[in-house]
């Protein structure tokens, strides 16, 4: 990770990796909100071997779903991506993301 005064950035080579590698990373586990909350972030996927960017939700309640999900060439520049996090209040919540 690359901390900058607005945030994070994390960049996860996928040259000289294998089909069916994956990258990984999962937050620790967030107490709700009221209201709901929104994940906010900038991703690019350039190349004709790009695979995939899933991000999940999961409840401590043991629930989970996709909250985004994009695959294949997306174009060199650099995109944001949002996703609602809404969990009720009382239960944590965590979010992964694969690619």
């Amino acid at each position: 990770f690359l901390s900058f005064p607005s945030g994070l950035y994390l960049y996860v080579e996928s040259s000289g990796t294998t089909a069916g590698q994956t990258a990984d990373l999962v937050s620790p586990w967030i107490a709700a909100k009221s209201g709901g909350q929104c994940l906010k972030f900038y991703y690019t996927m350039y190349g004709k071997t790009m695979g995939s960017l899933a991000i999940k939700m999961e409840l401590s309640n043991g629930k989970s779903w996709f909250i985004f999900v994009k695959s294949g060439n997306q174009g060199m520049d650099w995109k944001k991506g949002t996703g609602n996090i809404d969990a009720p209040l009382g239960v944590s919540y965590r979010v992964f993301l694969t690619s």
